[in-house]
Parts: structure tokens; C-alpha cells; sequence
């Protein structure tokens, strides 16, 4: 009866003890975001964020385009959640996070590849333009996931007005200018709708109303040397 006291009494402090070891461990670091899917436009900020682990963590971003992968570092003794500005030099389809927390050595890395991409950048119209009602001109654009939305900008008033073009859109865009469009402050705004990059003209370009001829519309009769209105 005593011995088996005392291997209960010794079992009991063995628990104890393995539970103040998982304690003082903690339970290893989890990346929550990002973790896949994602469409991040570089120069844009994001937050980085994990659970659990000891505190403080050092971030590695890992690009899986090639073999053997390529691992650059976004820094050290960080805190949940960390603002990560999506460096100049990345865009691909094949990035991950990796995260190790300084204490317990615990790490994570995102369950999926995310995307980074350049962002959106509208080629045309860009200022100067004039355009007729009616007539039809490009909209272009480079870079950004492909699919935009585009609004047309009236800057006359204030506030400006917003008037929508379309979404899901794809360069070139072949646009037919309104006919209720007139004036002289118009500008495109494109908003890429992966990674949420967005570009507006850079200057102001101007929509007029078409030419209208009134006269001679045919039927007149007119002498050699006799002066009319055009």
C-alpha cells in the first residue's frame, strides 16, 4: 500500500512538472495571415499576424519560384500584428511566410503560396486628351492581376463626380465616350480588383460635344460669286 503511494505520489509530480514544462514552453507559435490566396501589390502594407509561441519572432519570406527556393528576411524580435510593406523587388505567384518565435524555436509557415504583384499603372488617357462624345478611344493599363474596374472622373465641381465605366475589365478597353459627358476636367480612375492597386490620369483631359453642321444641310441654291454662311 505504501509503495504504490508512493509511485501515485511520484506519477502526480511528474505531471505537474511536464505541465509547468508546457507552461513555461508555451504552445508553439501559429501564423494566421497570411496564409494563401492572397494578392498583395508591392508598396502596399499589410499586417503579418500569428498566435501563441513566447513573444517575439523573426519573419522570413520565401519565394518558391525556383530550386532551391529563395529566403529574405523582413526582420526580427517582431510583435503580433507586424505592418509589412511589400518590398519594390517582389512579384510572383509563389510566396510564403515563415515565422520562428525566438523563445521556444517554435515556427509556422502560411499553409498556401500568396501573389505579389506590381501595381496597376494606367497608360491611357493621361491628360490632354479630346474627346467627342460618341467616338470611342483605348483605355490601357500594365501590370496589376488583369481584371479592373474603371470610373470616370468629372473634377469641374466640388465634390468631383464619379461616374462608373465597368468592372472585370481587361487591357485595352475599348471605351464609347457618353453622350451626356461635356467638359474639361475628366480624368480615369482604374482600380485593379486582385491586388486593390489603383491608378488615376495624370492630368485633366476634356470631352466635347461632336460638330454639327446646320448650314448648307442641302436644298440651297447658290450663285457663282454670292456670299453665304457656312
Amino acid at each position: 500500500m505504501k509503495m504504490t503511494l508512493q509511485l501515485r505520489n511520484i506519477a502526480l509530480i511528474a505531471i505537474i512538472l511536464i505541465a509547468f514544462g508546457f507552461k513555461a514552453m508555451g504552445v508553439g507559435v501559429t501564423l494566421t495571415s497570411p496564409n494563401g490566396g492572397q494578392i498583395y501589390a508591392t508598396g502596399s502594407t499589410h499586417n503579418i499576424i500569428w498566435t501563441d509561441g513566447t513573444g517575439a519572432v523573426t519573419i522570413e519570406l520565401w519565394d518558391y519560384s525556383g530550386v532551391p527556393a529563395m529566403e529574405y528576411s523582413i526582420g526580427t524580435t517582431l510583435t503580433s500584428p507586424h505592418p509589412w510593406t511589400i518590398p519594390a523587388t517582389a512579384s510572383g505567384s509563389n510566396y510564403r511566410v515563415k515565422i520562428i518565435d525566438e523563445g521556444d524555436l517554435s515556427e509556422d509557415v502560411s499553409v498556401a503560396d500568396f501573389r505579389i504583384t506590381q501595381p496597376v499603372v494606367l497608360t491611357s488617357p493621361n491628360g490632354g486628351q479630346i474627346y467627342a462624345t460618341g467616338s470611342t478611344h483605348d483605355i490601357t493599363w500594365t501590370d496589376g492581376t488583369s481584371n479592373a474596374t474603371i470610373e470616370l472622373w468629372d473634377y469641374s465641381g466640388a465634390p468631383a463626380m464619379e461616374y462608373s465605366i465597368g468592372t472585370a475589365l481587361t487591357s485595352p478597353y475599348s471605351w464609347t465616350i457618353p453622350a451626356t459627358a461635356s467638359g474639361s476636367n475628366y480624368r480615369i480612375k482604374i482600380i485593379d480588383e486582385g491586388d486593390l492597386s489603383e491608378d488615376v490620369s495624370v492630368a485633366d483631359f476634356r470631352i466635347t460635344q461632336p460638330v454639327v453642321l446646320t448650314s448648307p444641310n442641302g436644298g440651297q441654291i447658290y450663285a457663282t460669286g454670292s456670299t453665304h454662311n457656312i
